[in-house]
């Protein structure tokens, strides 16, 4: 009996049991812990990855943002889930399966593949593109860091007005900057 595929397409799991199954397999580069099981994916499933993996040039970050977007969004994957999980942070296995640990990464990953119109069927540019400016919302304050989340809420309004602070003060300078720099080009002539 040979062990293609085609000819057996029974073999074929959903990638949320696949990770879980292989949750303690070990790769030199994590990205293979995804890369590896796409020929093992329904090809309805596989369709759709395969616009975006197997990518080196993807970061590890992306890569796993990608595949949470893909757990949580692909229409098929509920009915195909060992019992329709819902994916959280303590979905231990399954992020095991992704080599994630911690729980302030899991959720951080989690809030950002939600934040992903993973459906739209982006372009591999388009998708990097997409992570690309997220990355800079998150670097910028425009979404909350896992610290940030964890803060008591009285730490919070601090944090928040620190934040307030520092963004008035950078103006202020950039305005004297910018009068400055117009009295001398005027002053000069």
């Amino acid at each position: 009996m040979g062990r293609h595929i085609d000819k057996h397409p029974e073999i074929l799991q959903p990638l949320c049991d696949l990770l879980i199954d292989n949750y303690k397999s070990k790769c030199k580069d994590p990205r293979d812990r995804v890369f590896a099981l796409l020929g093992l994916i329904p090809l309805d499933e596989r369709e759709i990855l395969s616009t975006y993996f197997p990518d080196y040039s993807l970061t590890e970050d992306n890569v796993l943002i990608i595949t949470l977007a893909h757990l949580t969004q692909f229409p098929a994957l509920p009915r195909m889930q060992r019992g329709g999980v819902n994916i959280t942070p303590d979905s231990e296995e399954l992020f095991m399966g992704l080599g994630v640990e911690l729980k302030p990464q899991r959720r951080r990953l989690l809030r950002r593949a939600k934040r992903l119109d993973y459906l739209a069927r982006m372009s591999s540019q388009e998708m990097l593109n997409s992570l690309a400016w997220h990355d800079e919302l998150e670097e910028y304050g425009g979404e909350d860091t896992d610290e940030e989340q964890e803060m008591s809420e009285t730490e919070r309004p601090r944090r928040s007005n620190r934040r307030w602070l520092t963004v008035s003060v950078i103006s202020v300078l950039f305005v004297i900057l910018l009068v400055r720099s117009s009295r001398h080009k005027f002053g000069s002539q």
